[in-house]
Order: C-alpha cells, then sequence, then structure tokens
C-alpha cells in the first residue's frame, strides 16, 4: 500500500480483519423526531503474542491530539479540502479514544507492558497526534487516509524520537462497509509500523542503559 509520508519496504504481516461491530441505535434528529445511526467500531486482528520474552519497558499512552474536526465520532469523508461527515453512520467511541483503545491492546505485551497513561507507573510516555483519519472520495474512488504523528518520551518528559506514520488504503468500492474494510487495514499496517519502531527505539534505550 502507498504511504504518503515515507515509502514503505516491510513485508505485510497476513492478517485476516473481522467485520466491524454493526448496531442500531435511535437518537434525536434536530427536530426531535428519532433518526437511525450505524455504530461502528473498527475491529483488527491482533498479532499473536511471543513465546518465552519478558517485557520490562512500560509504555503509557495518552489521548492522542486531534483538531477538532477529528476529535468526534464523525465518520469523516473527504472531497477535495472539504470534510463532510458520512450520513447515518458514527464510530462508536471518539477517534482519539479509538486510537488509544487500539494502540494499548495492539501494543501491550508485544512490545513493551502498555497501558494508558494516568493508569500505571511507566518507564515511557508515546503521544499520538491525529493528523487524519478519514476516508477519501476522489472522483468516486473511495480510500482510506490515515496518518500519525507519534512521540516517545522518557520518564523524565524527554524526548526520545519522534516519527511520522501514514497508510492510504483503496477501498474497491463505494460503500460504507468497504470504506470501513480499508480503515481498519489502514489502521493494522499504521500499527504495525508504531510496533516496529518502538521495538526499535526501546531496544537501543535499554543497550545504552
Amino acid at each position: 500500500m502507498m504511504n504518503p509520508w515515507q515509502a514503505s519496504g516491510r513485508i505485510s504481516v497476513a492478517l485476516a480483519f473481522a467485520a466491524a461491530a454493526m448496531l442500531l441505535v435511535s437518537a434525536c434528529s434536530i427536530t426531535g423526531g428519532p433518526r437511525q445511526y450505524r455504530l461502528l467500531s473498527p475491529e483488527i486482528e491482533m498479532p499473536p503474542l511471543p513465546a518465552g520474552q519478558v517485557y520490562a519497558p512500560v509504555l503509557a499512552l495518552t489521548r492522542p491530539e486531534a483538531d477538532r474536526a477529528r476529535d468526534s465520532s464523525r465518520i469523516l469523508v473527504r472531497h477535495g479540502r472539504a470534510l463532510k461527515p458520512w450520513s447515518g453512520a458514527v464510530w462508536a467511541d471518539g477517534i482519539p479514544d479509538l486510537l488509544q483503545t487500539l494502540a494499548v491492546e495492539y501494543l501491550d505485551q508485544r512490545v513493551a507492558v502498555a497501558g494508558r497513561y494516568g493508569s500505571l507507573p511507566a518507564d515511557y510516555r508515546l503521544d499520538l497526534e491525529v493528523r487524519r483519519f478519514e476516508l477519501v472520495d476522489n472522483n468516486g474512488r473511495l480510500g482510506a487516509d490515515i496518518r500519525l504523528v507519534a512521540r516517545l518520551l522518557d520518564a523524565g518528559g524527554q524526548l526520545v524520537d519522534t516519527a511520522r506514520l501514514a497508510s492510504a488504503t483503496p477501498a474497491g468500492e463505494k460503500s460504507l462497509d468497504a470504506g470501513i474494510g480499508a480503515m481498519e487495514t489502514a489502521l493494522e499496517e499504521v500499527f504495525e509500523e508504531l510496533a516496529d519502531w518502538l521495538a526499535t527505539q526501546l531496544t537501543v534505550a535499554a543497550e545504552s542503559d
């Protein structure tokens, strides 16, 4: 898949992606009448836990930063420079909270002992910034575009390193289900890149102690 910031030469792991959980709930429209929404929760299959390894570093993940448009539960679609919500569907949680939950689950016991910031004493802190987390409609061709900035800090708040992570994934067809599938694929690619970068940084830090 194309990385808008950096060409990627890594080998993609063969993972099966679970279908997004879907639920119909009632909400109130501006006129006060009932309105139906699909609540969508992205699901990615986590890599298997490595056997026989002990992960000493403790990593605390803060709630990702995002601009006003992306600090919401709306499923965003970008048309050129305009961002519009997908009508009748929302994420099950705000985008920063979804990312924090999935990132903790993905990294825990695979790269470090990972948890939410403030929930455990940590050796390192990971800050994520959401630059893009949306679908892109390019003349009728739908795709996913995720771009994050990751910053690793030590226990004293000193910056260790920064990484830019990105994935642009085609959806194959212009439908909500296809778009969510593309978002899940893009998420797995970004998290795989994040885990590789963190593993390298934490190994170098351990060797320098």
